[in-house]
């Protein structure tokens, strides 16, 4: 079994944004990468006030309701695989994906959860350029097939 000096210290080497919360979803632990992912502060532990602070959105540009933020779900016992969201917070915003899943003893007792973040902003940006180049090579295409240039 790991120490909890050992697990600190490999929560720290990882460099996607990691949150440890209680049964309650009150956030117990997380890495310097939450912080700078997600501009968590250091004294905003209670995830009540999350969804509104950060202002964080589906990716269908609806906001998260407490009760649905990906940490939340797992206190419940729902694991979360590969959801994007964007988050606006104080600075530009950043779309994110995340993984989440509950923290469960032997016996079965929900402990708590813990959600990774990974900031895939540059790659929704190239995802868009690419549908923008796509979208004005079909047009192009019909250009010439319209025999425009003759």
């Amino acid at each position: 079994m790991l120490s909890q000096s050992s697990l600190k210290t490999i929560l720290e080497k990882i460099d996607h944004a990691v949150i440890i919360a209680d049964p309650k979803g009150n956030f117990v632990h997380w890495n310097s990468a939450a912080e700078k992912i997600l501009g968590l502060p250091h004294d905003k532990k209670e995830v009540e006030k999350w969804s509104e602070f950060f202002k964080i959105t589906k990716s269908d540009g609806v906001m998260y309701q407490h009760d649905e933020l990906p940490i939340m779900r797992a206190t419940r016992g729902e694991s979360v695989h590969k959801e994007q969201l964007y988050l606006t917070g104080d600075g530009p915003g950043k779309y994110l994906e995340v993984e989440s899943f509950p923290l469960i003893d032997s016996n079965g007792k929900i402990l708590g959860a813990a959600a990774a973040f990974k900031d895939i902003s540059d790659h929704k940006k190239m995802q868009r350029f690419a549908d923008e180049l796509w979208l004005a090579l079909e047009g192009m295409k019909k250009l010439l097939n319209n025999n425009f240039f003759s």
